[in-house]
């Protein structure tokens, strides 16, 4: 993903999967690279990256990090 705010934070734990915004140069050697692993490590990393995703970005945690801060807000 691109080296933005949003993407670089749900990719924190995956660094060397980021490239800079708006260098294609980064993009395609980053591109590359997943295309010349094999089957094997192509699977891994998406597992992995799923896994991260589904246990940071989980709904009931996502709705208990927002109710938090509404009422942080509204003290």
């Amino acid at each position: 993903g691109s080296n933005i705010c949003g993407i670089k934070d749900i990719l924190s734990s995956f660094p060397d999967q980021l490239f800079e915004a708006g260098n294609v140069e980064d993009l395609k050697s980053k591109l590359e690279r997943i295309i010349n692993m094999n089957t094997q490590e192509r699977t891994a990393l998406g597992l992995q990256m799923s896994a991260h995703v589904k246990s940071t970005y989980n709904i009931p945690q996502f709705v208990s990090k927002h109710e938090a801060l509404y009422l942080k807000l509204t003290l």
